[in-house]
């Protein structure tokens, strides 16, 4: 290249320690820009060349400048806010209900903060609770007055009202911003201030702010607090009187106060302007109490991540690494995992990372959170496993990025869908890049049908299974106009839908590293689910060199 150039032109590159999936696509990208934004009009100073799975290689000239490392970190957080953020406001992936409420995945407090968080939310429960759902707002009224009848709630108030989906609403909408929302806020500054504690540098308490009654008073429903604050105490009053029960973690005071609202405005059709009337008060309370505390954003296990895994020339990585040492602290992780009591370590079930680890929830993984794990304490009762930082943002990259369906955790992986791999072999030009995008993107038919069988199959029923009709059977599996009839109407003759689930990805950003989830038919077995992603695995290698 030098002598070709006459000592103008080298070739450089950027690599990636580790190959996690999206997330190594979205570092790919992120280092990719650090190097193209040192171009000018006058000069392009980096061209990329190659792409490899992990990593990229650039075309140089010589007297290039050198890129940062100091920011690289953040640009990989911007560009998966980038990537992310729109889309869960648009779909508000990961928000579910259940028989405790509402509930959506820990990475949304990456991405908002309180207030932004609490519209997002507000979208999700009007759209899990729309119009014509089933209320069940006569059940709670119900339960309430039983307890009523118990002695638990005084009878000096009237507990009874009917179904009303905007009850439901309102209710809903009510717990995740106070229990949920609200409630995980004063968790993260209470730890805050424990840990400022210890190094004698105090918070300041938190002052007395009770949601509830803050947007009671908003709606001048102060007659309306004394009954919320028995019905907040509920279970404090079983144990006083010795009676079995609990609430379960139903809001019941948002029902009642929801159902009180209604009954001074019962001319309400959508509550969304209501909900929204409360957002814009809490907004004013709340900031004020969150400026004093300088709290995590959530992705400094990410930029440690980063700095650690992405190599560039001229500072590679040391190479005289201990390999004892590495091994001995990965054994000692994996015995505080199985210790009883005081100083257990939860260790991740995916990849056995040193990073920050959770238990694993329902609402944030695409499979079962509660399967067997030589990792977790045996004869324990919790059968969670756990996650690191680092695989919870791969999970949550899928999630928001590939998931077409609302379907999280159990449910997600009951569709029994298969992942189909396209790994390029050894590196791919931008040329070769776009081509494999284009077919990514086009592969429109999953499952086996009768033109794929004719196929391979003459009408005297003679197969010919020759690579030469492999390599054609890209007609059959490839809709070059697949872009087109999704948009159609649904009653259009031609219109197709895409039932794979692919990146949603920017055109104008190169994937390095390919996958999609292919469903299998109705009610299939575990077979029928890895026939079709086998047998087309077998043909894209064939084809496409992958």
């Amino acid at each position: 290249m030098h002598n070709l150039s006459d000592g103008q032109l080298k070739l450089t590159y950027h690599r990636v320690a580790e190959n996690r999936g999206v997330l190594t696509n979205v570092v790919n990208n992120a280092l990719m820009e650090a190097y193209t934004s040192l171009n000018t009009e006058d000069c392009e100073y980096y061209k990329p060349l190659l792409y490899l799975p992990t990593g990229i290689v650039y075309l140089t000239l010589c007297n290039a400048p050198v890129i940062s490392t100091e920011d690289l970190p953040d640009r990989v957080v911007h560009k998966i806010k980038e990537f992310c953020g729109g889309q869960l406001i648009k779909r508000q992936t990961g928000f579910g209900r259940d028989g405790k409420g509402m509930k959506y995945a820990e990475y949304y407090d990456k991405f908002f903060d309180d207030i932004g968080l609490m519209r997002v939310a507000l979208k999700a429960t009007l759209r899990i609770l729309k119009s014509g759902k089933s209320s069940v707002a006569k059940s709670r009224s119900g339960n309430l007055v039983k307890f009523q009848q118990q002695g638990v709630l005084s009878t000096d108030y009237s507990f009874s009202f009917s179904d009303d989906i905007r009850i439901d609403q309102i209710a809903e909408f009510g717990d995740v911003i106070s229990r949920k929302i609200w409630g995980e806020k004063i968790n993260k500054i209470e730890e805050a201030r424990k840990e400022s504690k210890k190094n004698k540098k105090e918070l300041p308490s938190l002052p007395d702010f009770d949601l509830v009654r803050e947007v009671a008073q908003f709606w001048n429903l102060e007659e309306s607090l004394p009954p919320i604050r028995e019905i907040q105490k509920i279970n404090d009053t079983l144990k006083e009187l010795k009676l079995k029960g609990n609430t379960g973690g139903v809001p019941y005071e948002w029902y009642y106060l929801a159902a009180k609202y209604l009954e001074h405005h019962p001319e309400i059709e959508n509550v969304e302007e209501v909900c929204e009337s409360v957002i814009n008060h809490l907004a004013k309370l709340i900031s004020p109490i969150v400026e004093q505390y300088k709290l995590p954003d959530g992705w400094d296990d990410l930029r440690l991540w980063v700095q650690r895994v992405v190599i560039l020339p001229g500072k590679e990585k040391q190479q005289d690494i201990d390999s004892t040492k590495v091994f001995l602290d990965e054994l000692e992780r994996y015995q505080l995992a199985k210790k009883f009591g005081r100083g257990r370590q939860l260790i991740c079930s995916v990849s056995h990372s040193a990073y920050t680890v959770t238990e694993q929830m329902e609402s944030a993984v695409l499979f079962t959170p509660q399967v067997y794990t030589n990792k977790q304490m045996l004869g324990g009762s919790n059968a969670k496993r756990n996650i690191s930082s680092i695989a919870g943002i791969e999970m949550m990259l899928r999630q928001i990025l590939m998931n077409q369906t609302q379907a999280v955790g159990k449910r997600f992986e009951d569709g029994k869908y298969r992942y189909l791999y396209f790994y390029p072999t050894y590196y791919c030009t931008p040329e070769t890049n776009k081509f494999l995008q284009w077919a990514y993107t086009s592969i429109a038919q999953t499952r086996f049908n009768a033109s794929i069988r004719n196929h391979f199959i003459h009408d005297d029923l003679q197969a010919d299974f020759g690579r030469q009709r492999y390599q054609s059977v890209d007609t059959f599996l490839i809709d070059e106009d697949l872009e087109r009839k999704k948009d159609l109407p649904e009653n259009h003759p031609e219109r197709k839908q895409d039932r794979t689930f692919k990146l949603s990805y920017p055109e104008d950003q190169p994937l390095t590293f390919y996958f999609m989830a292919l469903p299998p038919g109705l009610d299939p077995t575990d077979t029928e689910s890895w026939v079709m992603p086998s047998w087309l695995a077998f043909c894209f290698s064939d084809d496409f060199g992958c």
